[in-house]
């Protein structure tokens, strides 16, 4: 990956790592500082973090995951449904290829994918548009058992793509803390609360209410997204009030 960095981006990008490694929190924590000090460094907007259980080339990825920021409910509720959209599965193909092939991780600008004026003029792009946000750096990171985890950065609609100086500076941050991906896995034990994604456990509680063979299985839906995105980041006390406040008890 090409992208020349300054000294004022090596300086920042050791302090950042440095801070991560110095946390004592948990790995969601220690995600959420990584990703909100990457954005500050490369002026984005938006972040996300998933774990997809499924990630085939020309299919959508089923994500049993997720973390985010600076999203409002609403650009987050706009976000899901777009992810609903059929064109999703095609913009999706050159980077799930890429990592299937390769099996190592690959961070890709939008427009060094496809066409990101095509992209925008098709129906999904003019979702993206609509909700005021818009793609701009991707990364995947494969897992041992067939899974991988995603991150994705976004700028408001209108803002410039990313260059390749901002890709290669996310693309260092996130290979050189490998431990806070591979701490995920698909689930095989769904009841146990895996570091970093909360979200797992209460999967299958809610899995189990709507009779879905497996969490994944019940991931595959929108609503099974959205109960990913609800109980974010959290640990199960915090989510056990969430739920609670929503009128659910489990």
């Amino acid at each position: 990956m090409k992208g020349g960095l300054s000294s004022q981006d090596a300086r920042a990008i050791v302090r950042l790592l440095g801070e991560v490694c110095a946390l004592p929190d948990d790995h969601a924590a220690k995600k959420r500082y990584l990703m909100e000090g990457l954005c500050n460094i490369v002026d984005a907007d938006y972040w996300l973090w998933a774990l997809a259980a499924e990630l085939e080339p020309g299919k959508f990825p089923v994500y049993v995951g997720f973390l985010s920021g600076r999203f409002s409910e609403t650009e987050m509720a706009e976000f899901l449904q777009i992810q609903t959209h059929p064109d999703m599965v095609k913009w999706t193909i050159p980077l799930a290829t890429e990592l299937r092939t390769t099996g190592r991780h690959v961070t890709r600008n939008v427009q060094d994918q496809f066409s990101y004026d095509d992209f925008l003029a098709s129906e999904a792009g003019q979702w993206w548009s609509r909700a005021g946000i818009e793609p701009r750096c991707i990364a995947f990171h494969p897992l041992k058992d067939g899974s991988a985890t995603g991150v994705g950065l976004y700028r408001k609609t209108g803002r410039p793509l990313f260059t390749e100086r901002e890709a290669r500076i996310m693309h260092i941050l996130l290979t050189e803390v490998p431990w806070l991906p591979a701490s995920a896995k698909k689930p095989q034990a769904p009841h146990s609360n895996m570091p970093g994604w909360p979200a797992l456990s209460v999967l299958k509680f809610f899995a189990d209410f709507c009779e879905a063979p497996d969490p994944v299985m019940f991931a595959k839906s929108i609503y099974g997204t959205q109960v990913c995105v609800f109980i974010e980041g959290q640990d199960l006390q915090d989510i056990s009030h969430r739920l609670h406040a929503a009128g659910i008890e489990f």
